[in-house]
């Protein structure tokens, strides 16, 4: 298949099938795990969707693809989440009006909406709209992290693609290319489980390793901290919530980061822990492979229910009350 960039075998077969039979839906929902490198996808589907070439879509070659690469075709429009950290129905009417415009420069019109579950109530239904009359020459891509918190009606009129991590040699290969040593490219591919979007992010910040850092020293003071304390730590992370939403459940994936190393070091695996530059630190949590285990359920559980717009002080409560 011609298609470069590096994602889920399966998804990008099922994608170029559709094209290659004509059997596009009007509507397409990209579902995996943040960073996985849904929007890389989508705008990778958009250059085959618009490719002029009759065989072998995308080419890379024609002027469709190249205006797609440069992020200047003009029938292409991406929209994500601004500084509030939510798609309002300011971006939604934008949406409204691109649907209903003729293509400028190509046979149509793609429309990606990256980070959708931040869609808002009002932004969600004018989407639905747009989805309830489609226009012939209109594609939608939705990307999200969360699908569960994509409205019913929305995701019903979505053709549903699931995303998978890659393998670490294929993340690590495409580390090396945008230039990492092997010892980073591979160290870096295993902390990104897979997630080639993530792991170019590690490559150029280095904040999400340091919030893994800080996220261990976190662990490690709330496992000496007596109830009142706990309670009063949730209500600062509470806060940082309503602050800054991602950068909160940034913190706590890098919380199941941590336990999850804390569970394959109980299991007796210390071999395969995410980051073996921690692996001393990650010892001297010393928990028992069920604490690890149920740490872990918990963690993933409240990033769940905090994307799911939980009340993030009575959940961040319950979370810190049931660590070991």
């Amino acid at each position: 298949m011609p298609w470069t960039v590096p994602a889920d075998e399966d998804a990008i077969a099922l994608l170029d099938r559709s094209i290659q039979q004509g059997r596009l839906a009007h509507a397409w929902l990209l579902t995996g795990p943040a960073g996985v490198g849904g929007l890389a996808l989508a705008r990778e589907f958009a250059k085959a969707l618009l490719c002029d070439a009759e065989q072998g879509r995308p080419c890379d070659e024609c002027r469709q693809c190249r205006r797609v690469d440069s992020g200047h075709h003009a029938d292409v429009m991406v929209i994500s989440a601004t500084g509030t950290g939510s798609i309002g129905i300011e971006a939604a009417r934008d949406l409204q009006a691109a649907a209903n415009l003729q293509p400028y420069e190509a046979s149509g019109r793609v429309i990606i909406i990256d980070d959708a579950d931040t869609l808002t109530r009002e932004a969600a239904n004018a989407l639905l709209k747009v989805l309830e009359e489609p226009h012939p020459n209109v594609t939608l891509i939705l990307v999200t992290a969360n699908d569960e918190a994509i409205l019913d009606t929305i995701r019903s009129r979505c053709q549903i693609v699931p995303l998978r991590p890659i393998p670490f040699d294929q993340v690590a290969d495409a580390l090396r290319e945008n230039g990492a040593d092997d010892d980073d490219a591979n160290r870096l591919a295993k902390l990104s489980g897979g997630r080639l979007e993530y792991a170019l992010s590690l490559l150029a910040d280095t904040a999400p390793l340091d919030a893994r850092r800080a996220a261990l020293d976190e662990i490690l003071a709330v496992r000496g901290e007596p109830v009142a304390d706990r309670l009063r730590r949730a209500g600062r992370m509470g806060d940082d919530f309503y602050a800054d939403r991602q950068r909160l459940l940034g913190r706590l994936e890098a919380w199941a980061s941590i336990w999850r190393d804390a569970l394959v070091v109980a299991a007796g695996s210390p071999e395969d822990v995410t980051d073996s530059e921690s692996l001393e630190r990650v010892r001297e949590i010393g928990v028992t492979l069920k604490e690890a285990q149920s740490a872990l359920t918990e963690t993933l559980f409240t990033v769940q229910a905090l994307r799911q717009n939980a009340n993030a002080r009575l959940a961040l409560e319950s979370y810190l009350l049931s660590l070991p």
